[in-house]
C-alpha cells in the first residue's frame, strides 16, 4: 500500500514539474511575442512618422516650385501680317515677363519689325518690285508654362522658365512706316503653343506655333502664326 502511493506521489510530482515546465515555456513563448509586437509598433510607427515628414517636406517642397519674373531683349524670326499680307519678319525688341502666378506670366513689349513686301513700282506701272519693310509692334502674351512644376519635379532643366506653355500673343501693328502712305493699326490674336529652353542662366531660345485672327478694325482674317525667338534676359 506504501509503494502504491509513492508511485502515486512521484507521477503527481513529476505531473506538476512538467506542468510547471509547460507554463514556464508558454510564459516565455507569451513574453517573446510581446517583444515582437511592441518592436514591430515602434518599427512601424518610425516607419509612419518618416514618411509623414517625407510627404511633408515633399508638399513644402512642391509648394515652393514658381516660374521666374524675367526682362531682357529679344530677336525673332516668323511670320507676320503686313498691308501686303502674311509675310516672314526679322523682329528686335524688349519684354518684361512678371509671374502672375506659380505657373502663369504675362509677356509686355514692344518690337520693331524688319521685313521685305512686294509692291508696284508706281500706279501706271503694275510690275511687282521687293521693298524694305518697318514696322512697330507693341505686344502682350498671357502664357502658361503647363508642365514647369513636373518638370522641376523631375530634377530637369527650370532655369528661365525652360518648359512647354500655351500663349496668347496679342500684338498691335502698325503699317509700314518707311513709306509715304498713312500710318494704319492692325491686331493679331493667336492661340499658340511652344517649348522654351535656356541656354544659360541669360540666354535662353523659344519656339511657338498656331492660328489666329488679324483685324484692321474693319474685318477679320484667319492667318497662321509661327516665331523662332532668342532672348537675352537681365533679370
Amino acid at each position: 500500500m506504501l509503494h502504491v502511493n509513492n508511485e502515486m506521489l512521484i507521477r503527481t510530482f513529476a505531473s506538476v514539474k512538467k506542468q510547471g515546465r509547460q507554463a514556464q515555456l508558454n510564459f516565455k513563448q507569451l513574453y517573446m511575442k510581446r517583444i515582437l509586437l511592441s518592436f514591430a509598433i515602434i518599427i512601424s510607427s518610425f516607419t509612419s512618422a518618416s514618411a509623414q515628414r517625407e510627404l511633408y517636406f515633399n508638399s513644402d517642397k512642391e509648394d515652393s516650385i514658381s516660374i521666374t519674373s524675367l526682362y531682357g531683349i529679344s530677336m525673332s524670326v516668323g511670320t507676320n501680317f503686313g498691308p501686303s499680307g502674311i509675310q516672314s519678319s526679322f523682329d528686335i525688341g524688349y519684354f518684361v515677363e512678371p509671374k502672375l502666378t506659380k505657373s502663369v506670366s504675362l509677356i509686355l513689349g514692344a518690337n520693331l519689325l524688319n521685313s521685305s513686301y512686294k509692291s508696284y513700282t508706281s500706279q501706271t506701272d503694275l510690275s511687282l518690285i521687293s521693298k524694305y519693310g518697318l514696322q512697330l509692334s507693341l505686344f502682350a502674351e498671357p502664357r502658361w508654362y503647363f508642365n514647369y512644376k513636373n518638370r522641376v519635379l523631375k530634377g530637369k532643366n527650370g532655369t528661365l522658365n525652360t518648359a512647354w506653355f500655351l500663349g496668347m500673343p496679342i500684338q498691335l501693328y502698325t503699317s509700314y512706316l518707311n513709306n509715304n502712305q498713312p500710318i494704319r493699326l492692325s491686331l493679331v490674336a493667336p492661340l499658340t503653343i511652344g517649348y522654351r529652353q535656356s541656354i544659360n542662366d541669360k540666354l535662353f531660345i523659344e519656339a511657338a506655333g498656331g492660328i489666329g485672327v488679324n483685324t484692321n478694325f474693319y474685318s477679320f482674317t484667319p492667318i497662321p502664326y509661327f516665331k523662332i525667338k532668342a532672348g537675352y534676359t537681365f533679370k
